[in-house]
């Protein structure tokens, strides 16, 4: 995997970047006040949701971000996944891209990079040469599948990877209910999401 940056479109570049600040902060704001009972409850009904859908039963490699304080709590879809014999694979940071790498168990140890995520601490590496649904991280979402992240493209950057590899997989934007909103500024390099899961189900 190449380390190469995706560059930012000059085509009215400042302007989006600009409007993308602004709803980082709007939506950290907000995630800041959110209660951990309504992060674990969202996400107990997203797993729920998710495990009884046909997405759930067409792949057996899953690779999911460990949540943090301030995001959906992923566990129970972790637990899920374990339980039906899944492979499950979580991100790691090196230099500007995403790796991802085994986890067997819960209680796998992790190390907590500088933004304050977990991360693996074993690296069994993900080689992506069967169909794999990625289940991606947001501070928003649109209902075309519009993704905000935090600013370092690291899913942009790997969902163009598995383009470029001839992966099959499927994009999953995982968030809270208030996490969704009717259209978030897009750049031509930004990857939309094939679905997007709430707590309240699929969007």
């Amino acid at each position: 995997m190449s380390e190469k940056e995706i560059p930012v479109s000059h085509e009215s570049g400042a302007f989006i970047a600009a409007e993308k600040k602004a709803l980082r902060e709007k939506f950290k704001k907000i995630l800041g006040k959110t209660s951990k009972e309504e992060f674990h409850s969202q996400g107990e009904n997203a797993s729920s949701v998710l495990s009884s859908s046909g997405i759930w039963s067409e792949y057996r490699r899953v690779a999911i971000f460990l949540s943090t304080n301030l995001e959906i709590n992923t566990k129970p879809i972790i637990k899920a996944a374990l339980k039906d014999g899944k492979e499950i694979y979580t991100p790691k940071i090196k230099g500007n891209m995403l790796h991802f790498y085994r986890l067997r168990s819960l209680e796998d140890p992790v190390a907590f990079n500088s933004f304050g995520i977990g991360e693996p601490v074993q690296e069994e590496p993900l080689i992506p040469d069967t169909p794999l649904l990625i289940i991606c991280p947001g501070l928003a979402f649109d209902k075309t599948g519009g993704r905000l992240g935090k600013g370092k493209a690291y899913y942009d950057k790997y969902i163009q990877y598995l383009e470029e590899s001839g992966t099959s997989f499927f994009t999953l934007g995982l968030c809270m209910d208030f996490q969704i909103m009717e259209n978030i500024p897009m750049s031509k390099y930004d990857k939309k999401m094939d679905a997007i899961l709430t707590g309240s189900g699929f969007l």
